[in-house]
């Protein structure tokens, strides 16, 4: 691991509980977890400019429904502004050549031919985070990343804050902020008509009121939770 990337405390833990809600919850039965995950390990996942990625092979055309959630650190190129997930083992000021692009990111999901795609990000991109700055001697770098304004309509993108915001921890809970609110939207609570299922924007405007206020409460700071979709009533979760 990088000793210049600040630990995400709480990604440990925000991974293993998404993970049983997506198996006991949601009923995914074949789920991957990368922990700690290397650039290595984003190429073999998602594939490369030239190459596809495992996460392909295990893609039936228009039948799987994918779900993908990543806990941590994100950073921007601070000259071209293109977001960045960041590694453990990335050099966060050479992020655009030891990073995963957000744009090949999207470009692969995509490419994925899935039924439907869900995907939560729980990190920032403005190299900023909980424990600092992951960019030395420069201001965070404020951008909207929108990389994913040119996904299929069936594809649902869920992120923890704005681009120029930090996403929070919630310490009392041992999880991020946004995580720990998405799943207890997911469990229930984003429910608002209370007819046993879930939408996109129901657990999204769950989150985004329980986080916005939250955020302000504990750390006296902004953080609104976006969400990128063309069908904000299809169902995330029936029960």
């Amino acid at each position: 691991m990088n000793p210049d990337v600040p630990e995400v405390t709480y990604a440990h833990r925000d991974a293993a509980t998404m993970e049983q809600y997506l198996s006991k919850t949601l009923g995914y039965d074949e789920i991957i977890m990368a922990t700690d995950a290397t650039q290595g390990k984003f190429n073999t996942l998602f594939g490369t400019e030239r190459k596809d990625g495992r996460l392909q092979d295990y893609v039936k055309k228009d039948k799987s429904d994918v779900f993908i959630y990543y806990s941590g650190h994100g950073a921007p190129d601070p000259e071209s502004k293109d977001g960045y997930f960041v590694p453990v083992d990335c050099d966060p000021h050479m992020v655009d050549v030891n990073g995963y692009p957000l744009d090949l990111f999207y470009k692969k999901i995509n490419d994925l031919q899935a039924k439907s795609v869900t995907i939560v990000i729980d990190a920032c991109f403005s190299g900023s985070s909980d424990q600092g700055m992951l960019l030395n001697n420069i201001s965070p770098v404020f951008i909207e990343v929108e990389n994913s304004s040119n996904l299929k309509d069936h594809i649902n993108v869920f992120t923890s804050s704005s681009g120029e915001q930090v996403s929070s921890w919630y310490a009392d809970k041992k999880h991020s902020l946004y995580t720990y609110y998405f799943l207890k939207g997911l469990k229930g609570m984003a429910d608002q008509d209370n007819n046993n299922e879930i939408t996109m924007r129901e657990i999204h405007e769950y989150a985004k009121d329980e986080v916005t206020y939250m955020a302000r409460k504990l750390n006296s700071r902004e953080q609104t939770p976006q969400l990128k979709s063309e069908n904000k009533t299809s169902i995330l979760r029936k029960y």
